[in-house]
């Protein structure tokens, strides 16, 4: 595989596909990220609402696996998403913000001497999902 040496390219893995009716995830357990790391010698961008879904379905403790993900692949990017137990908790339900079981404000205060940098989901530009992110941003900033 050709090196690309460029650190604004980094990766966020989808934890699952489809096929045949069968969900797969091909990427799932700490070692599974490490070999990509590896492998492509890239960054991985930590999306926190991904990490769930995998959790879940692997029958993970999640704050255990975003711990180990965070700390062994040293993540400095993270991806705030929220979602919950929908279609078995396989699907990406890109809830706003707070509407999900996403431990967000545990996994942001535990790590938040590690993120560099974060994005933040936005699913609307309504004054709901103004004032949404606006709060989000102040909690994250006074952690």
């Amino acid at each position: 595989m050709r090196k690309i040496d460029d650190p604004r390219i980094v990766l966020e893995v989808v934890p699952v596909f489809a096929y045949n009716e069968r969900f797969v995830f091909p990427v799932h357990s700490v070692e599974d990220y490490k070999k990509l790391k590896d492998k492509t010698r890239k960054n991985i961008i930590l999306d926190i609402g991904h990490a769930m879904i995998t959790a879940r379905a692997m029958r993970y403790d999640p704050i255990d696996y975003i711990g180990r993900l965070m700390e062994e692949l040293d993540i400095k990017i993270m991806h705030i998403a929220d979602n919950d137990e929908r279609k078995d908790g396989y699907e990406d339900s890109h809830l706003h913000i707070g509407e999900g079981n996403v431990p967000i404000e545990q996994i942001l205060r535990q790590f938040k001497d590690q993120i560099e940098f974060a994005t933040l989901e936005v699913n609307g530009v309504n004054p709901k999902d103004i004032e949404l992110v606006t709060s989000w941003l102040q909690k994250v900033h006074n952690l």
